[in-house]
């Protein structure tokens, strides 16, 4: 039940845009704290508020959180403004993900699927639903 009050509150923020992104991000952060021996693929999101292709994704990704939130892990790296992406540096370094994100801090709408800390897909710019989910079961079967 807590887990799922999670991911309906997340699907919720990944919506709102960048206000409520970086309490977005808080809620992730905290959740993978709660597991420090989670061994699921981390799927890392880059996104700004001004992306048209972040606008066109983000709703589906609300649906595809709350459909793959018990099998992978979601971290959202907000690149609106330079107030979020210091937070998002911060967020990177936690996560492991600090090189990634160094070198990807200018893409919006660019996702990875890491796992074992090893990047196995990566989408630049690609709104569509299926490809993504297609990116995640892909990750979850390596």
């Amino acid at each position: 039940m807590k887990r799922s009050m999670m991911i309906f509150v997340l699907s919720l923020l990944l919506l709102a845009g960048s206000v409520m992104s970086a309490s977005a991000q808080e809620i992730m952060a905290k959740s993978d704290k709660m597991m420090p021996d989670d061994q699921r693929p981390v799927v890392v999101f880059i996104r700004a508020d001004w992306c048209p292709y972040c606008k066109r994704l983000e709703p589906k990704m609300a649906d595809l959180v709350e459909q793959y939130g018990d099998k992978l892990k979601f971290v959202t790296l907000d690149i609106t403004n330079q107030a979020a992406t210091e937070r998002s540096v911060l967020i990177a370094k936690e996560a492991g993900l600090a090189e990634f994100f160094e070198m990807n801090k200018t893409k919006a709408s660019t996702m990875a699927i890491f796992k074992d800390k090893k990047r196995v897909y990566t989408l630049y710019h690609n709104s569509d639903e299926k490809d993504v989910a297609a990116a995640f079961e892909k990750a979850l079967k390596e």
